[in-house]
């Protein structure tokens, strides 16, 4: 039974009409009670097809962290109109984000539209505004972590009537599903994790490891595919001149602003520079242009980096909470890094590229201790589908099969020529349809991922040879 008033609604990306609600929910359950900070939970139905639907539906879970389910909801639909017939399709915003008490920050002042996408560290000017921009509002950014969210979770489950609850996770969704899963085991009947991002995961450290890996297996298609290695023979060497040069000094080079086609001066740090490299790694598609921007690149033109950057980053970055994404980080990776750790940094391309930017963020916003519960694996029988793929500069196989260790029936596919995100290529929309229907992920078989092929790599228009 419902336990909760629901409104016709529409939500972007999807023609049909949908079921909308909230669920109250206190912002810090400690102090739950008449006088406490409430938020308001926001979500959505696509109600299944057939009236005799099954009880169970399948809950969407975006990544980020700082996405809304709202924003993705059109992107991802079509994974689901299969399932659809006869399941509930539901969409959450994660408190701290789209329809749900967005902690949203301003754009720096006086930043110019190129250099506001491009220069991730322009972000640092404004975050101690926008910090207390909310304290000053009454809102405590150190509630908007994964735990309160799985507990929003499980409070619209019971306001919709639901026994159980399937999950579909992508990215730092999949975070947010094992702690659900951790949290409520019983109501959980199975879930799709697609790129593991389990708690022990830090990003400020792991993604100088994951980049250079994947920034590795591109280097390794190209020279294994002829006109590649032919037009690229050095790709490697002039990658590492370029790092190498910017470690020294920023360069200052100049772009065309894509927005308004003025030609615009930019310094171009080596944090910046590893953040274009990183972004395009995301895609196949994108990354098979690296190559040719890498040289180009080397040459002195940064036009085609930065645009395949924007390609992939500009959209994404529009639609991220940036305020719930640093509440994350900050709190849940960047507080348990070890000394260690980032000296272990310098064996990589990047540094501590990365990891300064976030430490630099994090100075900015404040967090709260988490139990060590919280960063254990879980350990259940729940019917778990896991895909990963092989070139994901973000989420790599390696940490889907530390998972393995815990969940007892869950099933690894791997996907080694595809980047971030594996549901909706190829095969992916029916294995999941499968597993979704049966529960039997043992049963399934990924062959069809594994057959992929690798990542056409761009060849740049040349005049032809004289004879």
């Amino acid at each position: 039974m419902r336990h909760v008033a629901l409104i016709a609604c529409h939500v972007k990306g999807i023609e049909v009409e949908l079921r909308c609600g909230k669920v109250s929910v206190a912002e810090d359950r400690t102090r739950a009670g008449p006088n406490a900070t409430h938020l308001e939970v926001w979500f959505a139905i696509m109600p299944a097809i057939a009236r005799s639907g099954v009880l169970d539906p399948v809950i969407v879970l975006a990544g980020g962290p700082g996405q809304s389910d709202s924003s993705v909801a059109g992107l991802v639909m079509p994974l689901f109109a299969k399932l659809n017939r006869n399941r509930d399709i539901v969409f959450i915003d994660q408190r701290g984000t789209g329809h749900s008490s967005p902690l949203n920050c301003p754009p720096p002042k006086g930043a110019t539209s190129l250099a506001s996408q491009l220069d991730p560290a322009l972000v640092l000017d404004s975050l101690d505004n926008c910090a207390k921009g909310f304290h000053d509002r009454g809102i405590d950014v150190t509630h908007y972590l994964t735990t309160d969210a799985a507990e929003d979770i499980d409070d619209v489950r019971r306001a919709l009537g639901y026994a159980q609850i399937n999950l579909w996770a992508a990215s730092y969704g999949t975070r947010l599903a094992l702690e659900y899963l951790r949290l409520y085991p019983a109501f959980l009947r199975s879930a799709v994790l697609d790129g593991p991002d389990p708690s022990s995961l830090q990003l400020p450290v792991a993604a100088a490891f994951d980049t250079d890996r994947a920034l590795d297996a591109v280097l390794k298609a190209c020279a294994s595919q002829a006109r590649c290695a032919k037009d690229h023979p050095d790709l490697s060497n002039e990658l590492d001149a370029l790092f190498a040069k910017l470690k020294s000094a920023p360069l200052q080079v100049v772009l065309s602003d894509p927005m308004t086609g003025r030609m615009t001066p930019f310094k171009l740090t080596t944090d910046t520079f590893a953040s274009w490299i990183r972004q395009p790694l995301y895609s196949p598609i994108t990354a098979s242009l690296v190559p040719e921007a890498i040289v180009k690149a080397s040459t002195g033109d940064f036009g085609a980096l930065a645009a395949l950057n924007l390609a992939v980053s500009g959209d994404v970055m529009d639609q991220l909470s940036l305020g719930m994404h640093l509440s994350v980080v900050c709190s849940e990776d960047l507080a348990h890094v070890k000394p260690e750790q980032v000296q272990a940094l310098s064996s990589t391309r990047f540094g501590t590229s990365f990891y300064d930017f976030y430490k630099d963020m994090c100075m900015h916003w404040p967090t709260r201790p988490l139990p060590a519960a919280f960063f254990i694996y879980p350990r259940a029988d729940t019917p778990i589908l896991i895909l990963a793929g092989g070139m994901d500069p973000a989420t790599p196989p390696a940490e889907a099969k530390a998972l393995l260790e815990g969940l007892r029936n869950a099933r690894l596919l791997v996907a080694p020529s595809l980047g971030h995100g594996i549901s909706e290529q190829a095969c992916g929309p029916d294995l999941i349809d499968q597993f979704f229907r049966w529960i039997k992920p043992l049963a399934l078989d990924g062959t069809c991922l594994q057959k992929l092929p690798a990542p056409q790599f761009f060849e740049a228009l040349k005049d032809p040879e004289p004879k």
